[in-house]
């Protein structure tokens, strides 16, 4: 289904008129049934990319059989632990993420537009970009070529493309629009999804690895900012000079590639991160990640769904 692989791979090309064209003719969709498509979608693909992201299948450069993003016998007093101090932590999890409502909007999509910027210093650090080309698991990926869909991968998000245009949060958003639309038409869906976005934006145990009395409000929230940016989500009231900031590259990469391409995620992009993080938290991460892409494959879809007039 042309929808399913849009909102799969470039969900911002999806319009109005891919939906008509299921609303109407002999074998027409019901809205509800749309609907309730979209969210088994949705939701199947957020699980999947949990599943890849936190190493649950059994890849042959895994060496740990039992999932778990690191090994339960990671050590956090080591000297990987040591080289963040508390100031340092502090400085990613504090909340100067809101920007200055009086900022020209131009300045604010510049700064929208250079979250996928790599930082010239940081040496040994992934691209995630080209990561996505990098042809990892080639063997899934011909599989896959068999596919007819015309579109089979993620293409970075261009912020001065001709073609599509940036989805600014403030005119949709899923608690002003989206949430009352699946209300209407799928009731019983509706607060499910609901209370995941909440939930996974509000939890915390306020620690961060061995650190306690924590609040990683602004580190959680430059994940969720950050992968709504790699779909082309804009909220105006968000600095995303934070992300680049506050996200390590490599945790960057991992959430990228988890985000739109999960098949390709390998051991070393789960491993020896440069947070001291506990194995919870680093699944939280993967959380945080997928609600978002989750979030942000609804809104284009429910958004063309609201705009039909059929």
């Amino acid at each position: 289904m042309e929808v399913n692989n849009l909102l799969a791979h470039l969900p911002w090309k999806l319009k109005t008129e891919h939906i008509d064209k299921l609303l109407k003719g002999q074998d027409a969709w019901s809205k509800p049934e749309l609907i309730h498509a979209i969210l088994v979608f949705a939701s199947y693909r957020a699980l999947a990319g949990f599943v890849w992201g936190t190493g649950i299948t059994s890849e042959i450069d895994f060496q740990y059989q039992d999932c778990l993003l690191v090994s339960e016998n990671e050590d956090l007093t080591s000297s990987n632990r040591s080289q963040h101090t508390r100031e340092e932590i502090h400085k990613l999890c504090d909340r100067s993420d809101i920007i200055d409502e009086n900022e020209a909007q131009a300045k604010k999509v510049e700064s929208f537009a250079a979250v996928e910027k790599i930082d010239p210093e940081a040496k040994n650090t992934p691209n995630p970009s080209v990561l996505l080309r990098s042809g990892w698991h080639s063997d899934l990926e011909k599989r896959y070529s068999f596919n007819n869909s015309a579109v089979k991968y993620y293409v970075d998000f261009d912020v001065r493309s001709h073609e599509y245009h940036i989805f600014h949060i403030q005119d949709y958003s899923w608690a002003t629009r989206g949430f009352s639309l699946v209300t209407r038409y799928f009731p019983m869906g509706a607060h499910p999804i609901d209370d995941c976005f909440k939930c996974i934006k509000s939890l915390t145990y306020n620690t961060f690895g061995n650190l306690e009395d924590m609040d990683t409000t602004g580190f959680r929230m430059a994940i969720w900012h950050y992968v709504n940016r790699i779909f082309g989500i804009f909220y105006d009231d968000y600095n995303y000079e934070n992300v680049n900031k506050k996200i390590p590259q490599v945790i960057k990469a991992y959430v990228k590639i988890i985000s739109v391409a999960p098949w390709r995620i390998t051991a070393g992009d789960i491993l020896n991160w440069p947070l001291p993080l506990l194995p919870q938290e680093k699944i939280h991460i993967a959380l945080i990640t997928l609600e978002a892409r989750k979030n942000a494959e609804l809104l284009y879809a429910l958004h063309a769904i609201d705009k039909s007039r059929i």
